[in-house]
């Protein structure tokens, strides 16, 4: 943890600003560990094919906002869709807002990924975010797509999501 000598909150040791009152964190860190490096996922090989796929694409897709027990239907159009938090003075206005889950408080940037689909696959994105993204502990980096499957833990900056695939009928 890092505490903000600005405001004294509370902040993961990977934040590069404070979550609180924005104030940058990386001058205060005390220890010499370097911020982790992201992980690439294992290659698709030719011959993958999707869990359980369907005829007419990929599984439906939803993320549960952890906290709070929520569920969101994710519907992905042939750009992806971004996740992020609103801020209408800025004329951002992410496809998912995380602004009702406390997503300013909880280290979400306002672009801070999207998420694709290829061959039936979902992937995640950074878009270059402050406090990153992760999949099950691994940080994703800014110009990788990573692989999404059912049951993974998806973590913008503090916000954390379980991605929940949906069988077809």
């Amino acid at each position: 943890m890092i505490i903000c000598p600005s405001c004294h909150t509370k902040n993961e040791r990977h934040f590069k600003i404070c979550i609180h009152c924005g104030k940058e964190l990386e001058q205060f860190l005390t220890y010499s560990k370097e911020t982790p490096k992201p992980i690439s996922p294992p290659p698709l090989s030719k011959d993958y094919v999707p869990m359980n796929p369907i005829a007419s694409g990929a599984l439906p897709m939803s993320l549960i906002v952890e906290q709070f027990g929520i569920e969101i239907a994710v519907e992905v159009n042939e750009n992806g869709i971004s996740i992020g938090r609103e801020d209408a003075e800025g004329n951002v206005f992410p496809d998912i807002d995380t602004s009702t889950f406390g997503g300013n408080l909880e280290g979400v940037s306002r672009m801070h990924a999207q998420i694709t689909l290829q061959s039936n696959q979902y992937f995640i994105q950074d878009l270059n975010s402050t406090n990153g993204t992760y999949v099950n502990r691994i940080k994703v980096g800014q110009a990788q797509k990573f692989p999404l499957n059912n049951n993974d833990e998806l973590v913008l900056g503090r916000l954390k999501f379980r991605v929940k695939l949906h069988e077809s009928d």
